[in-house]
């Protein structure tokens, strides 16, 4: 109809309705679509986590005695799904692992010092590595040993052993001279790794072992300690005399000694 002397074109409610309808439903499709795949992905996502392993043993290092036995508590374990097996992602010496129950053993095999160890845990639905450290600390033991002169470090020049020596766990040491009354010495040692270290003193019976490391004319030994299982632990190296007056510290010799069962108490 004319208005105003124009025409206009007729205009149906259908035309006006359909676009909007169509629009609409792309989006509801849109929607929907996208509703669907967030189910989806979180439904997997759920199914994924439940089969995860869930396993603690409750610490991160495990202090060791030096040539000791022994195992630890079963860890806690939720398999969460089909139980699994326990094993060390590297093989090492002094140290298994139960495949059932996860149980971590030691013996005297193992080195002195930190060992790191990987444990794997898995079965059919998921695989888990924790890494933990076997400390193992040399505290008190008995040893037999010996020095001698040989500055140059001869090869077939023999080590006698000849004194008992007694290390404590607080640091402190003594030692005697096998049947010689009156020869008690004290001191003090020390492990770094397997560099071991002790300061003696056989004329300080009655000093503060502590204080041994200060005192003018005291023996130095410095050597290296090694663990052969079954066969025992020995150490080996060289001895010096220490003088303050004037300072200097003397190359006198070789020392050795190995790992005891007696008690020199």
């Amino acid at each position: 109809m004319p208005v105003n002397g124009l025409q206009y074109p007729l205009v149906t409610v259908f035309e006006v309705i359909e676009p909007v309808k169509c629009t609409d439903m792309i989006l509801k499709t849109i929607t929907g679509f996208f509703l669907i795949m967030s189910l989806f992905l979180l439904s997997a996502c759920s199914k994924e986590a439940s089969h995860q392993i869930d396993v603690s043993y409750g610490l991160q290092t495990l202090d060791v005695d030096f040539r000791s036995e022994g195992e630890t508590p079963a860890p806690y374990v939720k398999w969460n799904g089909d139980a699994g097996v326990f094993s060390l992602k590297n093989e090492v010496e002094g140290i298994a692992i139960d495949a059932n129950s996860g149980i971590i053993s030691w013996n005297n095999a193992l080195a002195v010092g930190a060992t790191p160890i990987v444990v794997v845990v898995e079965n059919g639905n998921d695989r888990v590595e924790i890494s933990l450290t076997v400390e193992s600390t040399l505290s008190e033991s008995y040893w037999l040993f010996g020095r001698n002169n040989d500055k140059e470090g001869d090869a077939h020049q023999l080590i006698v052993i000849s004194r008992q020596l007694k290390l404590n766990s607080d640091g402190t040491l003594q030692v005697k001279i096998i049947n010689e009354e009156g020869s008690l010495g004290v001191g003090v040692w020390s492990l770094n790794g397997n560099l071991f270290e002790m300061h003696v003193c056989f004329s300080c019976e009655v000093a503060d072992s502590l204080e041994v490391p200060t005192y003018d004319e005291h023996s130095f030994y410095s050597g290296t300690l090694v663990n052969y299982g079954s066969d025992g632990a020995s150490i080996q190296g060289q001895w010096y005399i220490i003088r303050f007056d004037p300072d200097s510290s003397t190359l006198w010799g070789q020392f050795g000694g190995r790992i005891s069962n007696a008690n020199y108490d």
